[in-house]
């Protein structure tokens, strides 16, 4: 299994930085993935609240009718399902809260490396 993605500083600390490796994606392609990373931040947060009220509203067990093979009835208790889309929804921002502190460094990168130099006002002049 692989750990979390390393961020260019924390490389630049450790001394393992490559810039040859460094993203050559446009500064709109960034932009557009931070945008939508965001978004599907804000969508996590909103499967939170409402998982967290089903919690609140259904408790910690729900009840389930199950059916055995003679065709009769019983009913039995089940963790909630809330649960678990409670747990991907918080590894789900982890994941986006991340991707976001990549995007961003990868963003100023892309600022840095396509500004365009000042206008020299003695350029032609020798």
């Amino acid at each position: 299994m692989h750990g979390r993605q390393t961020t260019v500083e924390e490389k630049k600390a450790r001394g393992t930085h490559r810039p040859c490796r460094d993203s050559r994606r446009s500064l709109a392609e960034i932009q557009a993935d931070i945008t939508d990373a965001l978004e599907a931040l804000d969508m996590m947060r909103t499967n939170l609240h409402l998982v967290v009220d089903a919690i609140k509203e259904l408790g910690m067990y729900v009840d389930t009718v199950r059916t055995d093979n003679q065709g009769g009835t019983r009913t039995d208790k089940k963790l909630n399902p809330a649960f678990r889309v409670q747990r991907e929804a918080l590894a789900g921002m982890r994941a986006f809260s991340l991707a976001l502190v990549l995007l961003r460094e990868e963003e100023q990168l892309a600022l840095k490396r396509d500004k365009k130099p000042e206008a020299d006002e003695f350029e032609g002049l020798i």
